[in-house]
């Protein structure tokens, strides 16, 4: 019988979870500033239909590690490329600097969060496309941390898609 290596490239995660440790990794001032942001967001995907839409149904292996890992042990997963549910991170109702501090504050969550397993958690971090050299800047401090395994970004944002040449640095 021959070994199959089984990667879940879809393992959502959960920063919104009260026990997510998202707090952990911001300021106070930017604690303010994306919880503002992402309370609205998460009322509004609260409702929606399926397993794990609703926080409260959600299995506590998104905001916590240790147990995603048992989870992965039951479902036979050797490794998981992790990534957020889409809340508009990247133009953060187009406020630039809110976006900036959006998408930090998750990357810092996001390696927290991979970093006590190493090779068998990764995670697509997210830019603030809005403001191409605060994308690049991100880039430039988070894109080489070994978690990193890619960006995960919407293919249009604020109606240009990405091939448009504002995105171009």
């Amino acid at each position: 019988m021959s070994y199959v290596r089984v990667i879940d490239a879809d393992g959502h995660v959960d920063v919104r979870h009260p026990d997510g440790g998202l707090d952990d990794v911001l300021s106070k001032n930017s604690k303010e500033a994306v919880n503002q942001f992402l309370r609205p967001q998460s009322q509004r995907f609260r409702d929606l239909p399926g397993p794990g839409s609703n926080v409260n149904e959600a299995r506590p292996g998104q905001w916590n590690p240790h147990l995603r890992i048992q989870d992965m042990a039951t479902e036979g997963i050797e490794s998981a490329v992790l990534v957020v549910g889409g809340n508009g991170e990247e133009w953060a109702g187009r406020d630039a600097n809110l976006a900036a501090t959006v998408c930090a504050a998750y990357n810092d969550w996001l390696r927290n969060y991979c970093s006590s397993y190493g090779s068998r958690l990764k995670g697509l971090i997210k830019l603030p496309l809005i403001d191409v050299e605060a994308s690049i800047l991100e880039l430039d401090r988070i894109g080489q941390d070994p978690y990193a395994a890619g960006i995960q970004f919407t293919p249009h944002v604020l109606n240009q898609n990405l091939a448009d040449p504002t995105f171009a640095p």
